[in-house]
């Protein structure tokens, strides 16, 4: 499933004001700034999705002296939907000189109308450590029940 156009144009928009984002990162002495230079767009587990999945995942990465995300690890979340996060934060990158732990958060919600095929993810970044990835839920139907031939 590739992203929409005018996604893509979201998506470098916010690339472009990631740098102008900031929170302290925890490291064995004093905080320092921390500024976004890349992210990618998470997806929603298919099968997550088509059991009604939703909820928040929090995952810490460590950050090297050169900016990346050199490990992620889960600190609560629903398995399904934390392997999903776990793996997107490891693509995540930060300025230079920014080195420590910061946690981020990723919250998956179900919303607007059921349908069959899921429509491609709506990405909200709330930078610097916080995406909310939502779609369409899928529709339920009522249990149906076989009644068998009455004898005769």
């Amino acid at each position: 499933m590739s992203p929409s156009k005018s996604s893509m144009y979201v998506l470098a928009f916010l690339f472009s004001v990631a740098g102008f984002s900031s929170q302290d990162v925890a490291t064995s002495s004093s905080p320092i700034q921390v500024c976004v230079t890349h992210i990618e767009a998470p997806q929603y587990v298919k099968l997550a999705r088509d059991v009604g999945l939703q909820g928040e995942v929090v995952v810490q990465v460590g950050i090297d002296s050169a900016g990346h995300v050199t490990e992620s690890s889960v600190l609560s979340g629903h398995p399904l939907l934390a392997n999903e996060a776990k793996r997107n934060a490891m693509l995540w990158a930060f300025t230079p000189g920014t080195k420590g732990f910061l946690q981020l958060k990723y919250r998956f919600s179900l919303a607007g109308v059921a349908a069959e095929t899921m429509a491609a993810p709506r990405i909200i970044f709330e930078l610097p450590n916080t995406v909310e990835i939502v779609t369409n839920p899928k529709p339920t139907y009522p249990a149906t029940v076989k009644t068998s031939p009455s004898p005769k």
